[in-house]
C-alpha cells in the first residue's frame, strides 16, 4: 500500500511538472502572431513617414489654415466680434477683441482696442515645422510685410475678420524644402482659398 501511494505521489508531480513547465513559454503561434501584428505596425508607420514629400507637408498646413480662417469668417458673422489671425515666422494664431476704455490728457473718453487669444477649440494656434517660409502681402502692396520670429505681448493681427466691412484681400506664399512656393488669397468677398482654385 506504501508503494502505490509513492507511485501516485510520483505520477502526481510528474503531471505537475509538466503542466508547470508548459505554462512557463509561449507556444509558436502566439509568437508569430505579435511578431505579424508588430510588422504590419512597423509598416503603417514607414508608410506614413516616408510618403510624406516638401508639397505634401505645405498642402497640409494650406488646407488647415484655409479651413479654419473661412471658419472664422463664419464665427463673426453670427458672434458679431471681430477675429484676428496674428501671422509670425513660426505660425499663426486667433485672437478676439478686448476693448479697454483709456482718459488722455485732455480728459476724453479715447478708446484703445486690444486683442487677447482666442478661446476656441476649433481656432487654435499652429507651429510651422522648421524651415517653413512664410511670406505675406497685404492688399496691392508690392513688398511683403515683414514678420516677427515670435508673438510679441501686445499684438495688433494682419488679417482681421468684421461682419459689417468688405474684407481686405492678402496673399499668402508658403514654401517647405524643395516645394514650389504656393499661394492663398483672400478675395474680396472674404472668402479665403488658394489662388489656384476658382
Amino acid at each position: 500500500m506504501k508503494n502505490t501511494f509513492s507511485i501516485c505521489l510520483k505520477l502526481d508531480l510528474v503531471k505537475n511538472g509538466d503542466a508547470a513547465r508548459r505554462q512557463q513559454g509561449f507556444t509558436l503561434i502566439e509568437i508569430l502572431v505579435v511578431m505579424s501584428i508588430i510588422a504590419v505596425m512597423a509598416s503603417l508607420f514607414a508608410l506614413t513617414v516616408q510618403g510624406r514629400d516638401d508639397d505634401d507637408v505645405v498642402d497640409e498646413i494650406i488646407t488647415t489654415f484655409i479651413r479654419e480662417a473661412n471658419y472664422a469668417r463664419e464665427e463673426i458673422m453670427f458672434r458679431r466680434f471681430p477675429i484676428g489671425i496674428y501671422l509670425y515666422n513660426g505660425g499663426y494664431a486667433f485672437y478676439s477683441v478686448a476693448e479697454v476704455q483709456r482718459k488722455d490728457e485732455t480728459e476724453e473718453q479715447q478708446r484703445e482696442v486690444l486683442w487677447k487669444p482666442l478661446k476656441n477649440r476649433l481656432l487654435k494656434p499652429h507651429r510651422f515645422p522648421d524651415g517653413l517660409s512664410l511670406v505675406f502681402y497685404q492688399e496691392t502692396s508690392q513688398t511683403p510685410v515683414a514678420l516677427e520670429n515670435e508673438i510679441p505681448d501686445e499684438i495688433n493681427p494682419q488679417i482681421v475678420f468684421v461682419s459689417d466691412t468688405d474684407a481686405i484681400p492678402f496673399e499668402l506664399l508658403f514654401s517647405y524644402g524643395e516645394s514650389e512656393k504656393q499661394s492663398v488669397v483672400r478675395y474680396p468677398s472674404g472668402k479665403v482659398r488658394k489662388s489656384d482654385e476658382t
